[in-house]
């Protein structure tokens, strides 16, 4: 991370591909990118003495920690609909961050932990066990994340081996339009 970190400190723009599943990286590079901590996610449980009943977690999920030296350029991230769990809450943090702007379209809203069970031998089920906020209580499960720039994929792009949602990204990285 040390060696990308400097490699990257100085450009005008980060593009962050996050309509795969992640592998993590917001964490690496959370203090690096923010200023200060922040928080970006607010859950709440389920009371499990009163069905139907939840109860906000207490404690904040924050992304970063006090850094005047932090990356001072665009954070671009690119979503669409296959963007779910991880994936969210990458985008949820990075949201944070005062220079980040979101292209694509809006995301599964599959956020939050999920838990699975044996039903029968053979079948099993699962749910998600908790609900999953921005810090301002915002919801984003069955929502997702909604682009600031929303761009989809056109049949003439898919033909012709386009990604119109990089181009759109790399264009607004270029002109912060």
């Amino acid at each position: 991370m040390p060696n990308l970190i400097d490699q990257l400190k100085n450009t005008k723009a980060i593009i962050f591909d996050d309509r795969k599943k992640p592998n993590n990286v917001m964490y690496a590079l959370a203090d690096w990118l923010n200023p200060k901590p922040t928080e970006y996610a607010k859950y709440i449980d389920p009371d499990i003495t009163f069905p139907g009943r939840y109860i906000w977690r207490s404690g904040n999920e924050n992304f970063g920690k006090v850094n005047p030296d932090n990356y001072k350029g665009n954070v671009i991230v690119l979503v669409d609909e296959n963007a779910i769990s991880h994936a969210e809450h990458a985008a949820m943090a990075l949201q944070m961050i005062s220079t980040t702007t979101v292209i694509g379209s809006q995301t599964g809203g599959a956020d939050g932990g999920n838990y699975k069970f044996s039903i029968i031998k053979g079948f099993s089920s699962s749910f998600t066990c908790y609900g999953v906020f921005y810090p301002n209580k915002k919801e984003v499960q069955r929502i997702g994340i909604v682009p600031d720039i929303e761009v989809k994929p056109t049949i003439l792009g898919i033909q012709q081996g386009k990604d119109e949602v990089l181009d759109r990204a790399v264009l607004f990285a270029k002109n912060e339009k």
